[in-house]
């Protein structure tokens, strides 16, 4: 059966009727939806046992929370949405790309807890979008390797509870609006790059990291 399928630069549209025509695809575990003309998530796209998940370079304009919504519904109690558990089948989902649209909002507080059902989740992109607010402060031990949420709106500061997170290796969020490390109050510059190295967070301190010090490219 087919586990991975590439219909990046097709030309889809909100019409694409994923359920119809992914719906007995069983076996399918990576999807590449990139490039295409989706102003939204796909429907159904939830009900497939997905561990790879990539909508990047779409025209995507909901929300941040309806956006994940689309893609783990009936996780979050206060959504408003409900799916049967048997359908949730993005549980399994461990990497989700959603960058490079136009995605508004802001990241919910908790998106980062089992609350929303990502307990696999290992490598999440949603740079290059929209989004406003404040960087997620409630953790739970998830497997998370790499954060990008660089080229976006987000301002304040990155708290201390990220430490929870011990298999973090990178966490980028150049070009945004963040000026503060942590809540001693930390300068950082606008072309900050949160970047743990070869190892796991273990002091608030080695959050903050300069490009210059860890030697990464500038975002393009």
């Amino acid at each position: 059966d087919l586990a991975e399928l590439d219909l990046s630069n097709c030309g889809l549209i909100d019409s694409f009727d994923s359920k119809g025509f992914l719906g007995s695809r069983e076996k399918l575990e990576m999807l590449h939806l990139t490039g295409n003309n989706l102003t939204r998530v796909p429907d159904n796209l939830y009900r497939l046992h997905l561990r790879t998940l990539d909508l990047g370079s779409n025209n995507i304009k909901t929300s941040m929370t309806d956006s994940l919504l689309d893609v783990f519904p009936g996780l979050n109690r206060y959504s408003g949405r409900d799916a049967q558990g048997s359908d949730l089948a993005t549980r399994v989902l461990e990497r989700l790309d959603l960058s490079h649209n136009k995605i508004t909002g802001s990241l919910p507080s908790n998106v980062f807890s089992s609350a929303w059902g990502v307990d696999r989740l290992s490598v999440l992109d949603v740079s290059h979008n929209e989004i406003i607010g404040t960087f997620p402060h409630v953790f739970a031990s998830l497997r998370l390797f790499s954060i990008d949420a660089s080229n976006n709106r987000l301002s304040g500061y990155l708290h201390n509870s990220l430490t929870i997170l011990q298999s973090l290796h990178l966490l980028d969020v150049r070009n945004n609006r963040l000026r503060e490390c942590n809540s001693t109050g930390t300068d950082c510059s606008d072309q900050l790059v949160m970047v743990t190295g070869k190892t796991a967070i273990d002091q608030p301190e080695a959050i903050c990291k300069t490009v210059e010090a860890q030697n990464l490219p500038h975002a393009q």
